[in-house]
């Protein structure tokens, strides 16, 4: 994921075109290890976070926030910012995505190492 400077006091639009930009990328690159995910179209992303839907493959459902924090439940739902999870005491933020996913989905971790496999087993057949 890039990085970021939130120590400007004005956002961009370039900023919030980032944010989009990397929302979008991120979702190319987790979207044939989950079951569905998308941009939030309810929830308002802007310069300093973007929002996700995502169901993993196991059906479970979540909104997810990503901020310059990193990556936090939002709700068991899409489209859903549940004050249970707004409550400080529930500040678990995941440096990246691929961390959250890991926890919450153990057949994100499955279908992510088989594909690595993959990838590593056509590389070493194009050696030989």
């Amino acid at each position: 994921m890039a990085s970021f400077d939130v120590s400007s006091e004005e956002p961009s639009s370039c900023d919030e075109q980032r944010w989009q930009e990397d929302g979008e990328a991120i979702i190319a690159d987790v979207q044939p290890h989950v079951h569905r995910i998308e941009l939030s179209k309810n929830l308002v992303s802007d310069e300093h976070c973007v929002y996700f839907n995502l169901e993993t493959k196991e059906n479970n459902r979540y909104t997810i926030v990503m901020t310059v924090r990193g990556f936090k439940i939002c709700a068991n739902e899409f489209e859903t910012i549940d004050e249970q999870y707004e409550d400080e005491n529930y500040e678990m933020y995941y440096e990246t995505i691929y961390a959250l996913l890991d926890t919450v989905s153990p057949k994100y971790r499955e279908c992510f190492g088989s594909a690595l496999i993959d990838k590593l087993s056509k590389l070493q057949q194009s050696q030989h």
